[in-house]
């Protein structure tokens, strides 16, 4: 017999209509272009019922427009030194599945429902970088983003229900270094580092979220060329503890090696790596903003594996011109989670 509690079938239409516009100039060692989109979207949704579970619907109707800046400019005349400003405002729609409110059971105190209510995202972005002999890059960035979505927890009567939010603000400002290096034939390194400082505030359900961190994201990848025909990477990526909304995530480290061979003339390779070689990736970390409850979670990502590749080249190696086929469904195509 069905279990028509545990049954589903949500139905979900959504038009999105664009216009674009794109200016460039050139004015002395300054390249400036100027973008502007205007966007209109119509939705609907619909959770079927059945015996058990009512039908629901809704409607949602919005547009907005999109201003885009990006300007650069070479600080000498070598062009060593190079300046770049830009400036966007970005949205970000939610999940197809975020938008079911189909509740189901993750756990027996756990359960999970989407949520029909949330709105898309929106954010003004603002970044300003430096580059040195196309080798080190130093950025310093900075976004307002309302109506951020995130996971939050509520609990009631002693059940903790996980849906999807709209956060109302958040800021971030964050400083990054990235540089690689090629330190002798044999051995380059590449480096990443960024520091941000974030906030988030917004009332959710009994409480007031008011959340702030300093994240730290910290990873490196060693090359080493030995002879003409192998390669092997040693690197590794470090997270601290971080906030996000409601969430404080533990941070942890990770190391990862491989080993590359060609073979065939250089036609083709093959690659053995090994991944979270320590098996020190966690999913841990603490829900805040419980009235008078103290949460946390422990989990174990299946991070440790090994993969052999193997790659061999067909046909001509030449080069070959490529055609442009992308379109405006591939942002939308990323809304399904697998």
């Amino acid at each position: 017999m069905p279990e028509y509690s545990l049954s589903n079938r949500f139905i979900y239409d959504e038009w999105i209509n664009a216009a674009y516009l794109n200016y460039g100039r050139t004015i002395g060692k300054i390249d400036i272009q100027l973008g502007l989109r205007a966007e209109y979207t119509n939705l609907t949704g619909n959770q079927l019922g059945n015996i058990v579970v009512s039908d629901t619907s809704f409607t949602r109707n919005y547009g907005s427009i999109f201003p885009t800046l990006y300007i650069h400019t070479n600080l000498d005349s070598l062009g060593k030194h190079n300046l770049n400003f830009t400036y966007g405002r970005r949205i970000e729609r939610p999940y197809f599945e975020d938008l079911n409110p189909f509740i189901s059971p993750l756990d027996k105190f756990t359960f999970y429902t989407g949520n029909p209510d949330l709105l898309p995202t929106y954010s003004h972005n603002i970044s300003l970088s430096h580059t040195y002999n196309n080798v080190l890059t130093t950025a310093i960035s900075y976004s307002i983003t309302t109506d951020g979505i995130s996971e939050t927890l509520e609990i009631d009567n002693g059940i903790y229900y996980s849906r999807p939010g709209n956060i109302a603000a958040s800021q971030n400002l964050a400083l990054s270094v990235s540089g690689n290096f090629q330190i002798a034939k044999w051995y380059s390194l590449n480096v990443y580092a960024e520091g941000a400082l974030v906030r988030f505030d917004s009332d959710l359900y009994t409480e007031k979220l008011n959340s702030r961190g300093t994240n730290v994201y910290l990873s490196a990848t060693n090359s080493f060329t030995i002879g003409k025909e192998w390669k092997m990477d040693i690197g590794g990526r470090f997270l601290n503890n971080h906030v996000s909304s409601q969430l404080t995530i533990k941070g942890y480290a990770i190391a990862n090696i491989g080993i590359k061979r060609n073979i065939f003339k250089g036609k083709g390779s093959i690659r053995i790596a090994a991944n979270d070689i320590f098996y020190s990736q966690i999913g841990s970390g603490i829900i805040n903003n419980l009235k008078q409850t103290n949460a946390d979670w422990n989990s174990k990502f299946d991070s440790r594996n090994v993969t052999i590749t193997l790659s061999i080249k067909f046909g001509k190696t030449g080069s070959l011109k490529k055609k442009h086929n992308g379109s405006g469904s591939e942002s939308e195509q990323q809304r399904i989670r697998g």
